[in-house]
Parts: C-alpha cells; structure tokens; sequence
C-alpha cells in the first residue's frame, strides 16, 4: 500500500530506461508517433543542450533508437493478427467508473474492439512458457483484469470482454505473438485487482499505508538456493557434532 499511494499520489516519478523504450514503442506501434530525431554522438554537449531547448515538447530518440522502432513497427504489422487486433479497435483508451466496492476508478487501455481489450508489451522472452513466466512475474494478469472490468462497467455489459497481448522481441529478429489470455486468467486478475483496490481504500479511509512488512521477517531463500553448500555445511555440523562426542 505505501508504494501503491507513492504512485497515486504522483511522488514516484522515476522513469527506468525499460519504462521509456515500452512508452516509445507503443507511440509508434499504436499512434505511428513523430519522434525528434538527435543524431548527434551522445547525449551531452552543447550539441544537446541546443537540440533538447529546442524540442521541449517532443520525444527525443537517437537515430538508431528512431530506425529500431521503425522494424518492430514493421513487424508489428506484418503479422496479420496484431494488424488486424490494432486496425479494429480504438486506441488510448481512456476509462473511468464507479464501484461500490472501491468507489472512483480510471484505467488506460492500449484498445479496445470488436476482439475485445488489447495490451502491447514488449519482452525478452517471447516464447509461450517464458512469456507466461513475465505474464504473471509483472502482475500482467491484474491489469487485464483491471482493464477488463472497467471496460464491462463502462459498457454496462455481463460479462468479461475477451483480452489479447501483443507481444513485441525486444531485439532482433524482432518476432510478434498475439496471446490470448484465457477467461479464467482475467477472472483471476479481475478478482486479485478487486482486492487490491478495495485493500487500498480502506489504507486511505485510515490513513495508514503499509509497507512490504512490519517487525522482523525472516528471510526465506528461493527454491534452488545452495543445495550443495547446504547438505555440504549439514555434514560439515555433523561431523563436528559427531567429532566433539567421541572426544568425549
């Protein structure tokens, strides 16, 4: 919930290299955006300060930032699926709502159409079980859930609209999937969103947010941490415990 209020409330502004290249690619992807163009040799200098003055209002890429993006939106619509996902719906959509529950809510869709609700990510790991992996690793699946009902809400629809990702390779061969993501996945984003919302209004109604945890945890290694230095330091104990016995 702390982190939750540091972005509501605007306090958390940091912007990571990853989050400005995903940002520029679904401009271009989905708005074919203009980018000014530096092409200078790095970004400092007088030589930038006098390009960055003089593009206030612009993104600014580098020309081998600008011709990236020009393949994978190329690629992008090479595939007749994310082409045909893309034409067909309404882009940057902007939805807000009511919920008993949660109270005012907002939500910006890539788009939405006649296939329903569609998510552009761009992703190392293209593949179906990878992707999977950065699906759930990146709460992808609340957002869906998130964006699919407000999308039924706004619409005053029943049901869930179906949702779709186009999936963007990060670096060459720049490869395109489109996943549909099951029913059952965006019920389950629907339903953990729902909780999260509700969970935050009511830190807001207290007016205490909590962080990841209170007093002391204990640290709890993953799966495949050490096995071998394990078992080789629970032999090394008792050995030393079996030694000081016999010495007695």
């Amino acid at each position: 919930m702390k982190h939750m209020h540091a972005i509501m409330t605007g306090e958390q502004k940091q912007q990571t290299a990853a989050m400005r290249w995903g940002s520029l690619v679904h401009s271009s992807v989905l708005e074919n955006k203009w980018f000014a163009v530096f092409d200078g040799a790095a970004r400092k200098g007088k030589e930038w300060e006098a390009f960055k003055a003089d593009h206030e209002q612009d993104d600014i890429v580098t020309q081998s930032e600008q011709e990236k993006l020009d393949e994978i939106r190329l690629a992008v619509f090479a595939n007749p699926d994310a082409k045909r996902l893309i034409e067909s719906s309404r882009i940057e959509l902007s939805l807000k709502w009511e919920d008993p529950g949660y109270g005012k809510a907002k939500a910006r869709l890539d788009g939405f159409g006649e296939y329903g609700v569609i998510e552009v990510k761009t992703t190392s790991k293209i593949t179906p079980g990878m992707f999977a992996k950065q699906f759930v690793g990146m709460g992808y699946d609340i957002q869906c859930g998130w964006y699919c009902e407000g999308q039924m809400i706004v619409a005053g629809a029943n049901s869930l609209p179906a949702c779709h990702i186009i999936a963007i390779e990060s670096a060459q061969p720049f490869d395109v999937v489109v996943y549909r993501v099951p029913e059952m996945v965006v019920r389950v984003g629907f339903s953990k969103a729902r909780k999260i919302a509700m969970a935050y209004r009511r830190a807001e109604a207290a007016g205490v947010f909590d962080g990841v945890s209170s007093g002391i945890s204990e640290l709890i290694m993953p799966a495949w941490y050490g096995e071998n230095d394990v078992m080789e330091a629970f032999a090394e104990a008792s050995a030393a415990a079996l030694f000081g016995e016999l010495e007695e």
